[in-house]
C-alpha cells in the first residue's frame, strides 16, 4: 500500500495507492450491472466478442475478473482464458471470486507493455478500458498484437473522455472541475486514435463500434466520478473546499430538478492479425 490518492488517474498503479479497495468497489459498482445485461442476452454478447468453444483468450487489465470468468464460461473446457493485471490486490480478489468453479481460467500478474507470453499464443486478445490508463498505448497494442495468433482477433475498448458533456452552470469553479475531469484518464482521447493505430499496426478488417453513454441522474458511478474530480480540484488548489462543496450542492439541486446530464462516448475497435 502506498501514499498516492486512489482515483481514476491511478488505475495503472493500484497497489501503490493509499486505498486499493477503492478500485475493487468501483469495479463492482460498474461491472455488476454490465454482467447482468450480458447474462440476460449471452448469445448476443458472445457474438459481439467473437467467442466460441475451444479458443485461447487473453484478457489484459482483467481487474477482479468479471469479464474473464464470463469468457471462460463461453470457451468451455476445451478452451483456456488468461486474465492479466498489474495489480496484486485485484488479482487476489479475482482468484478468490473464481474460487472452486473449475473454469478453464488462470490469472497472471504482469505488465501490458511487456506481456509474459510467447508470440502467437492467443486466438482472442481483449483490452477493455485499459489502454487509456497505460503509459505507452502504442507499445501495449504492439504487445497484444505480438501474442495474438495469425488470423486471431484483437478487441480494444476505450473511452473518449477528452471533452465529456456535462450540464452545469458556467463559472470559474465549474471550469476548474471540468479540467480535472478531462484528466480522469491518462489518455482521455485515445479512443479516437484507435482505428488509425490498428491500421498502422497492420491489422486487417478493422471494425469500429461507437456507444454513447448518457446519464440524466447523479447515479452512484457518476456521483463518485464528479465528487472525486471536485476533491482533486480542491487538493490541487484550483478551488477552495467551500467552492467545491457549493459546486456539488448545485449539481444535486440540478439533479433534483431533472436538469442534470453527463455524456461521453466509448469506442470498441476490432482487428484481425494478418
Amino acid at each position: 500500500m502506498g501514499t498516492r490518492p486512489a482515483w481514476h488517474d491511478t488505475w495503472a498503479d493500484v497497489d501503490d495507492t493509499s486505498d486499493p479497495s477503492f478500485f475493487v468497489r468501483f469495479l463492482d459498482m460498474t461491472r455488476a450491472p454490465l454482467m447482468n445485461v450480458i447474462r440476460a442476452a449471452p448469445e448476443r454478447f458472445q457474438q459481439a466478442h467473437f467467442l466460441e468453444p475451444g479458443l485461447r483468450v487473453l484478457d489484459v487489465g482483467c481487474g477482479t475478473g468479471h469479464l474473464t470468468q464470463w469468457f471462460a464460461e463461453r470457451v468451455g473446457p476445451e478452451g483456456r482464458v488468461t486474465g492479466l493485471d498489474a495489480s496484486h490486490v485485484l488479482l487476489t480478489e479475482a482468484r478468490q471470486r473464481a474460487g472452486q468453479r473449475g473454469l478453464p481460467l488462470d490469472y497472471v500478474q504482469g505488465d501490458a507493455h511487456q506481456l509474459p507470453f510467447p508470440a502467437d499464443t492467443f486466438d482472442r486478445c481483449y483490452a477493455n478500458l485499459v489502454l487509456e490508463h497505460v503509459e505507452d498505448p502504442r507499445r501495449a497494442l504492439a504487445e497484444l498484437l505480438r501474442v495474438t495468433r495469425p488470423g486471431g482477433l484483437l478487441v480494444v475498448t476505450d473511452n473518449d473522455f477528452n471533452d465529456p458533456e456535462l450540464t452545469q452552470r458556467l463559472s470559474p469553479v465549474s471550469q476548474q472541475v471540468q479540467e480535472v475531469l478531462r484528466r480522469t484518464f491518462r489518455h482521455g482521447s485515445l479512443a479516437r486514435q484507435l482505428p488509425t493505430l490498428f491500421q498502422e499496426a497492420g491489422l486487417r478488417s478493422v471494425q469500429v463500434e461507437e456507444v454513447r453513454h448518457a446519464f440524466e441522474r447523479l447515479n452512484p458511478v457518476v456521483r463518485d466520478l464528479i465528487q472525486g474530480a471536485v476533491e482533486r480540484a480542491v487538493a490541487e488548489g484550483r478551488v477552495t473546499a467551500h467552492e467545491g462543496a457549493e459546486h456539488l450542492a448545485d449539481l444535486e439541486r440540478q439533479d433534483a430538478a431533472g436538469q442534470f446530464r453527463i455524456a461521453w462516448h466509448t469506442l470498441k475497435v476490432t482487428g484481425q492479425k494478418a
